[in-house]
């Protein structure tokens, strides 16, 4: 992202460092100096779940929160800052955040289905985080919360070829098994 190469939840010379987000020199992915890093909330007993860039921005996903990085224009240290975007809420599987042009970032939460809309990306209040699991949330309740961890969103890689050319699908794969296709909704 921004010429910069981005991971989070690292381990360093042994040590685990859950809540790290750590970034290269610009133009230099496989250079990573000793100081550029942000602990996002380390205390807060949660960890990095997923990253991913969307705009202007890479949002950093933890289990129950979910932060915005943002470039600055400078070098080293200081070239990124980070801010929260939503505090209760965050991605409990890493492969279960996706972005939909046009709409915004998906994601499974501790319960169901969310979607983080343009507009609330682009605000530091997530106010209005839009759950969007209602029509599938039967199916989600009979999946073994171990298993959710496990889950895997597809973005136009599973067609549901019954529902119009408009319509949003959603597809949930704990493990190895497709546990639900079904629509959720028709895109605006």
């Amino acid at each position: 992202y921004g010429n910069y190469l981005i991971v989070g939840n690292t381990t360093e010379s042994s040590t685990s460092f859950p809540s790290r987000i750590r970034w290269s020199d610009v133009n230099l992915p496989n250079t990573f100096p000793t100081l550029n890093f942000i602990d996002v909330e380390p205390n807060d007993g949660d960890k990095v779940v997923s990253l991913i860039a969307y705009d202007d921005s890479v949002f950093i996903f933890k289990r129950h929160s979910i932060y915005r990085m943002l470039i600055t224009g400078s070098d080293g240290p200081d070239a990124f800052i980070i801010r929260p975007v939503l505090r209760n809420v965050g991605a409990w599987a890493k492969n279960s955040v996706r972005v939909v042009p046009g709409q915004g970032i998906f994601f499974l939460a501790q319960n169901t289905l969310y979607l983080l809309n343009n507009s609330q990306a682009a605000s530091y209040t997530g106010g209005g985080l839009e759950p969007i699991g209602d029509p599938i949330q039967r199916t989600f309740d009979s999946i073994n919360r171990a298993q959710w961890g496990n889950a895997v969103a597809a973005v136009g890689a599973v067609p549901d070829t019954s529902a119009p050319d408009d319509t949003v699908s959603a597809a949930m794969f704990p493990g190895n098994g497709l546990a639900s296709l079904t629509s959720i909704g028709t895109v605006p």
